[in-house]
């Protein structure tokens, strides 16, 4: 059986002209995608400046919701997960490297690699031995 890790069904996402001003037209960002990914697949995602990559990840990361359509992460609709459950994906399902990568300035690597872990309540010794791991790489 095909395990589809994510699933897009007419996502759709616009933002509004101004916040200041209503305005009938929105701006229209993500127009309708439908796409699956299947467990073990890579995917790319190109495309000209302000086409909608950024908009797109981050709907796709849970980080923004959608104006329509249905994205399901593991077969869980995430228009409707909030909260701890949401976090709790995010902090231990999805991998984000941003385009200017927030670190944390007065921690170190190490300290920065184990910050998610932290947050997850996860021993030191497993997080010691986590960060110096992936700073090797």
């Amino acid at each position: 059986m095909i395990m589809h890790v994510l699933e897009v069904e007419n996502l759709i996402r616009n933002y509004q002209k101004s916040a200041l001003k209503k305005s009938d037209e929105d701006i229209k960002v993500l127009k309708g995608l439908n796409f699956s990914v299947e467990q073990g697949e890579f995917v790319g995602i190109m495309g000209k400046s302000g086409c909608g990559k950024t908009t797109l990840l981050k709907v796709l990361g849970m980080i923004d919701k959608q104006t329509d359509g249905v994205v399901r992460f593991m077969e869980k609709d995430t228009s409707k997960l909030y909260g701890d459950e949401l976090a709790d994906i995010r902090r231990e399902q999805i991998g984000f490297v941003f385009q200017d990568f927030y670190l944390m300035d007065s921690l170190s690597v190490e300290e920065n690699i184990m910050l998610p872990m932290i947050l997850g309540q996860e021993k030191v010794d497993v997080m010691t031995k986590a960060a110096r791991k992936y700073a090797e790489q």
